[in-house]
């Protein structure tokens, strides 16, 4: 991760046109602490990475891995391997309170008539 964080730092910092003591004081740290970042003795804490992504508009992934995350994440439609009695059995207090409900009813009417 240090190689890869490494350079990711430098390359998008470059790009922005900053200088390590201008990222360093909007990140109210040393510059010598930028500097360790860059040259891979050292990598910031999650906070600091997280402070740092934003501050560069970068997602994680694109400072840390060096991989955009312009995928969209798309979800695999559910798979009903027992033809709708998973749902009966997920709801199955529903219907039992129901029926319930129903009988109580029928008998509270059935004696008032």
């Amino acid at each position: 991760m240090a190689i890869t964080f490494a350079h990711q730092l430098t390359k998008i910092r470059q790009q922005q046109h900053l200088s390590q003591a201008q990222l360093a004081r909007q990140l109210t740290l040393p510059r010598s602490v930028v500097a360790q970042w860059e040259q891979g003795q050292t990598t910031p804490e999650l906070d600091q990475l997280i402070k740092l992504a934003a501050l560069l508009q970068v997602s994680l992934d694109d400072l840390v891995l060096g991989e955009s995350t312009n995928r969209q994440l798309t979800t695999l439609p559910r798979l009903t391997t027992n033809g709708g009695w998973e749902r009966l059995v997920r709801y199955w207090w529903l219907g039992l309170s129901l029926v319930g409900l129903i009988l109580w009813a029928l008998m509270s009417f059935s004696g008032a008539l």
